[in-house]
């Protein structure tokens, strides 16, 4: 099977996909809420958080993911855990899933906690820790996803 996407960002409505997004590519400015999947040419696809909080709409995130060659599943390190069943980003199957731990410079940050729930859902270290106002954490994710080929400037691997 063919894989369309490079990666679909996932994790809870107001975790940061749509603004880690923007931050990646270079696009600053303002960043509507995600009412649908948002198709970035074949870089990477946003999610709706909706998509993962309501368990009648998470068929919808596996099929999806079924398209993309690795899925980023963000948790916030100022929000508590989204209510997942524990080990629910096992059911990918061979879909690499790469955990980041977004909002690292809130104010009620906690990011042990945000690694805590990245392994309850069954993903494995290492975690990417970032910031969109940090462009060195930004960096480090992208060296992170070209290592992996995943990421070039030009959006395909």
């Amino acid at each position: 099977m063919v894989k369309r996407w490079n990666v679909l960002l996932a994790g809870v409505s107001g975790v940061g996909k749509s603004s880690l997004i923007a931050a990646l590519c270079g696009n600053a400015g303002t960043v509507a809420k995600t009412q649908a999947l948002v198709f970035h040419g074949t870089r990477c696809i946003d999610l709706p958080g909706e998509y993962l909080m309501h368990p009648q709409l998470r068929r919808n995130f596996l099929t999806t993911a079924l398209d993309a060659r690795a899925v980023l599943f963000l948790q916030g390190a100022d929000m508590r855990p989204g209510g997942l069943p524990a080990d629910f980003l096992r059911n990918l199957g061979k879909t690499p899933v790469i955990g980041v731990i977004s909002r690292i410079d809130a104010a009620r940050a906690n990011p042990p906690a945000a690694r805590r729930e990245l392994s309850r859902l069954g993903l494995a270290e290492p975690f990417f820790a970032v910031s969109i106002k940090d462009e060195q954490s930004l960096e480090v994710l992208r060296q992170g996803l070209a290592e992996r080929g995943l990421w070039t400037e030009q959006g395909t691997a």
